[in-house]
């Protein structure tokens, strides 16, 4: 993360990071949980960002943050201290 907000700097855009998503072990988890911190921290240089891999169609895929059985994923309780 830290080259692309570098990169970011030097051409002196704002970019958002985008499109990723992780498996739920415990090292990903920890790194989706740090990363709205992160982005927050480079107004300016690091816009926001968008989890990607959500909706039926990812179903068992180990990115997927779709709840099943009405239970939310591992990754969508670590988004959800995040959002609104």
């Amino acid at each position: 993360m830290e080259e692309f907000t570098e990169w970011a700097q030097w051409v002196d855009t704002g970019v958002s990071w985008g499109q990723f998503g992780v498996p739920a072990t415990d090292s990903c988890l920890c790194a989706l949980d740090e990363l709205p911190g992160y982005v927050g921290a480079y107004p300016g240089v690091l816009e926001g960002w968008a989890y990607r891999a959500g909706g039926p169609l990812w179903e068992e895929h180990p990115l997927c943050i779709e709840a099943t059985s009405g239970e939310d994923t591992p990754h969508m309780v670590v988004l959800d201290r995040h959002l609104g």
